[in-house]
């Protein structure tokens, strides 16, 4: 338990690292969130000036934004991310499995009951028995549920329980 503990932990590192990492090449200053606020930016200025004459210098992006753009470095780091998460996600079920397995070696054992007569066996019988004359029934409710224009009306699934005396 302690092994897949700590691998987990190395997992986490690593995916930490890598978010670190993704997050600095997106946030950092001339970084590709700044260079995209940059275009639209001068895109926009561009379309308000495109009237007049003259022409207008367009926003160039830095060299190492280019880069991140050729080599797909986001797209990278971010399957990176999600394979550490796989990798965290069997991790737990292991861990998941491994605990439930030492619940179940530690829990007393408890005998499954399928029917009145297993319960019996398994618990014993009611002392006080049941006085004779005693009858309990079940009736169906006549409920009817009424009806719209959309929905049809129909009766309920509800029963009532009687008690009484039985007479032989």
């Amino acid at each position: 338990m302690n092994d897949l503990t700590a691998s987990k932990l190395q997992k986490l590192q690593e995916q930490r690292e890598l978010s670190d990492k993704l997050n600095t090449v997106l946030t950092k200053e001339g970084g590709l969130i700044q260079s995209a606020q940059q275009t639209c930016k001068n895109l926009e200025v561009a379309v308000a000036v495109s009237k007049r004459p003259g022409f207008f210098e367009y926003y160039q992006p830095s060299e190492e934004v280019k880069r991140v753009y050729q080599t797909n470095e986001c797209n990278n780091l971010v399957r990176r991310i999600a394979r550490a998460q796989k990798e965290l996600d069997v991790l737990d079920q292991e861990i998941q499995l491994r605990a439930d397995a030492r619940e179940a070696r530690a829990a007393p054992f408890q005998p499954s009951v399928g029917n009145l007569e297993q319960w019996f066996q398994s618990y014993g019988r009611p002392k006080n028995a049941m006085p004779d004359g005693i009858l309990t029934t079940f009736q169906k409710d006549k409920k009817i549920y009424g009806g719209t224009a959309h929905h049809r009306a129909f009766k309920t699934q509800a029963m009532t329980m009687k008690k009484g005396r039985g007479t032989n």
